[in-house]
């Protein structure tokens, strides 16, 4: 289906229209295919919510078109207008991914206002639909913002799949300190063929594979990390594997160790990962 016109403010890939509400200029809707192909074998959709000027409060006049009252409720209580603004980014591209996937898997048309994208328990985000109760175990669905732009990936569960991470960063912006904070340094061997000029940016993405990986498991880095230890990298094809060493429950102080592969390449000026849990 030809995508929607640019004179539309709120444009979408398969021409799915606006945002409920009050048109408003300056929000940027688009799938992102290329770390959906990163999700080797996983059926999913990716879409990017962009805010390209900020001064508009335009969350304030989407929210009560967008958002179940549950969301809405998490979104009113927080801290400032920049975090609010950054939420509600997150679940537009969250509702467009889930909406995208529905109809490819089920031949289901959601609205975004039918859809909601709430924290478990664990913090990562949760699907529900009001028209599809059993959806909460069908998709597994995951947040990542850089800037004014926000990305969210939602795949379809299966016995090869239970929950899946992205994680996203600017390319552009100052890294400074990231060799030293966030790796050891075997892991940083581990880019020593890589040409001096691109070895930056593929130190961020190692760095969003791990992020990635802790959001596929739903413990984020856990406070440190080197809880995911880079392994092997595949400068090619773009795969990372991670030893990630996952915090046991409030009951123990043991943790368990796995190996995990993840998906990394770049693209919209931004590095990206994608990591699932088996």
């Amino acid at each position: 289906m030809k995508e929607d016109s640019v004179s539309d403010p709120f444009r979408l890939s398969l021409g799915f229209g606006s945002l409920p509400g009050h048109p408003v200029k300056g929000i940027v809707r688009n799938s992102w295919n290329q770390p959906t192909l990163a999700a080797t074998g996983l059926r999913g959709w990716c879409c990017q919510c962009v805010d390209e000027f900020r001064p508009i409060a335009w969350d304030r006049i989407a929210a009560p078109y967008v958002l179940l009252e549950p969301e809405w409720k998490v979104w009113h209580h927080l801290p400032n207008a920049t975090a609010r603004r950054r939420w509600m980014r997150g679940r537009v591209a969250a509702k467009d991914a889930v909406r995208l996937l529905l109809l490819d898997c089920y031949g289901y048309v959601a609205p975004l206002e039918s859809i909601g994208i709430l924290p478990a328990e664990g913090g990562q985000p949760q699907v529900t639909c009001t028209a599809l109760p059993q959806t909460r175990n069908l998709i597994s669905v995951s947040i990542s913002h850089c800037g004014n732009s926000s990305v969210a990936l939602a795949v379809e569960r299966s016995k090869f799949c239970h929950d899946v991470g992205i994680d996203v960063a600017s390319l552009t912006d100052n890294h400074d300190g990231l060799a030293e904070g966030g790796f050891v340094s075997a892991e940083t061997a581990l880019l020593d063929d890589c040409p001096d000029e691109e070895r930056p940016g593929w130190l961020l993405r190692l760095w969003c594979a791990k992020e990635a990986v802790g959001k596929a498991f739903g413990v984020g880095l856990a406070g440190n990390p080197l809880n995911h230890i880079v392994r092997q990298v595949d400068l090619t094809r773009g795969d990372v594997e991670i030893e990630s060493h996952i915090p046991g429950d409030t009951t123990t102080s043991s943790s368990s160790i796995t190996c995990v592969m993840a998906h990394v390449g770049h693209d919209r000026g931004m590095a990206f990962a994608v990591a699932k849990r088996g």
